[in-house]
């Protein structure tokens, strides 16, 4: 396990970079000074970090969006704890002092549990590839997204070690009581996360996020016969209606502004037809046609997510 202490500390381009270097598991290759190729280095580790901001929240102070690979290299759990991280404060007045408590505890006694576990894992014949299936089981159901699926493996992988750690009486906890936490933590990173892709939910809401910082400066009424743009950034499209009925008509600049860096026309596209926020043409084509100014201009039609409920 590689425990890195307040990620909101490090600067949001190397976390960008980090995340992939140690999620994948391989190194780069290098030469050595003969100049052949060195053996690359190859890893498996667990990664567990603190921090008071999320990863968008860390990114978004250097621009940056993140992506679906870093999502699910660093699953984000919030706290979620009675007393802060804590449910059970075992006789102490409040989480501060408990925390403080374990604290000085653990900078006394530590890797004695480590230890026997591993003598124990390292000597077990069972097959894990096996119970690693069963231990998934109780993570899945009907409506999980495949990336949901991928994360489901990791809690599970985590909940297997721990009640493999409770069979071999290390930890004193009761049967399942690993399970039970495993998939506690999961149900609260779905819930956190939000449903979908990571990808469709950045588009959407950048997309969102675009139309409530600009609204009028950017977008104009197709009634409105003087063409006027309010900002020197220009034009993003047009709105038709008012209040739960407008529709807002990207043109093709003005999408591609909305969704973030990062995300070509196709995807965008989708991400929309996925939520149901994209009015097609008639043929299914992805425009429709609206008249601005006496001329028929082909849009993306946009409704906003809380307009199409």
């Amino acid at each position: 396990m590689l425990a890195l202490d307040e990620l909101g500390d490090s600067d949001a381009r190397e976390v960008n970079q980090t995340i992939y270097a140690l999620g994948n598991g391989t190194g780069k290759q290098r030469a050595n000074v003969k100049g052949t190729a060195r053996q690359v280095q190859k890893w498996r580790i667990v990664m567990l970090s603190n921090g008071e901001k999320t990863l968008e929240s860390h990114f978004q102070e250097k621009g940056l969006v993140v992506k679906a690979g870093q999502e699910m290299r660093m699953l984000q759990i919030p706290v979620f704890g009675k007393y802060g991280a804590f449910d059970e404060l075992h006789g102490m007045k409040d989480g501060r002092l408990f925390s403080d408590t374990l604290q000085n505890y653990t900078s006394k006694y530590y890797g004695v549990a480590g230890i026997a576990y591993l003598e124990k894992l390292v000597n077990d014949t069972q097959d894990f590839g096996g119970l690693l299936e069963v231990a998934l089981l109780p993570f899945i159901s009907d409506n999980l997204q495949p990336q949901e699926k991928r994360a489901a493996r990791a809690f599970a992988l985590v909940a297997l070690a721990g009640e493999l750690a409770t069979e071999y009486g290390v930890t004193g906890w009761t049967e399942e009581a690993a399970l039970e936490a495993a998939l506690k933590c999961f149900e609260q990173w779905r819930n956190h996360r939000g449903a979908g892709s990571t990808e469709d939910r950045v588009i959407l809401e950048s997309i969102k996020n675009f139309i409530d910082r600009f609204g009028d400066s950017r977008f104009t009424s197709t009634s409105d016969s003087s063409g006027a743009v309010h900002t020197a950034t220009g034009r993003a499209g047009y709105y038709v209606g008012c209040g739960n009925d407008r529709k807002y008509l990207f043109n093709e600049h003005g999408l591609k502004e909305a969704a973030g860096v990062g995300f070509d026309k196709k995807r965008i596209i989708e991400a929309l037809t996925k939520a149901n926020l994209l009015t097609r043409g008639g043929k299914g084509e992805p425009k429709t046609q609206h008249k601005v100014n006496g001329t028929n201009t082909r849009f993306y039609s946009v409704t906003l997510p809380e307009c199409s409920q």
